[in-house]
């Protein structure tokens, strides 16, 4: 699973078991949403304003394959859209402000309420978008294309 949807992550049995000590961050410089317009999906990249890389809270596991190796897996932690991400897509990340990234990544914190309250929209007034290429929408693609602005 690559998201875990924060309203119910203390319902979900993969995800429970795993909000009390196997948080973590992703790092990210920005990241990308589809917008729904007709039957289009057009492609945007997000960003934080004056921040060259933000924490994207999310969870850690790992699992034992039947051969024997492990498979380490994060899922990415989400909330409800913010105003601003509510023109592209009705969900985001739960973007991570210094403060709240440090109780989330105090393992020895097991106040799950204070956890659990990192977990929100981020101020709409600190992000910015624009539109990119459908280059974006395949895997195969890693290089400066993706970040070009249509």
């Amino acid at each position: 699973m690559i998201n875990a949807k924060a309203e119910t992550l203390l319902e979900k049995p993969p995800f429970s078991k795993l909000i009390e000590s196997k948080r973590c961050v992703i790092l990210a410089d920005s990241f990308y949403e589809w917008k729904r317009l007709d039957n289009q999906k057009i492609p945007y990249r997000i960003s934080i304003k004056n921040q060259k890389v933000f924490s994207i809270a999310g969870l850690r596991s790992a699992y034992q394959k039947p051969d024997g190796s492990i498979l380490h897996t994060v899922a990415i932690i989400t909330t409800q859209a913010n105003p601003f991400m509510q023109e592209i897509h009705e969900r985001m990340p739960v973007i991570l402000t210094k403060e709240t990234e440090k109780i989330w990544l105090n393992l020895n914190n097991k106040d799950i309420s204070q956890i659990l309250s990192c977990l929100n929209p981020y101020d709409n007034q600190q992000m910015s978008s624009y539109k990119v290429s459908s280059y974006v929408n395949s895997s195969l693609h890693d290089d400066e294309n993706c970040i070009k602005r249509v």
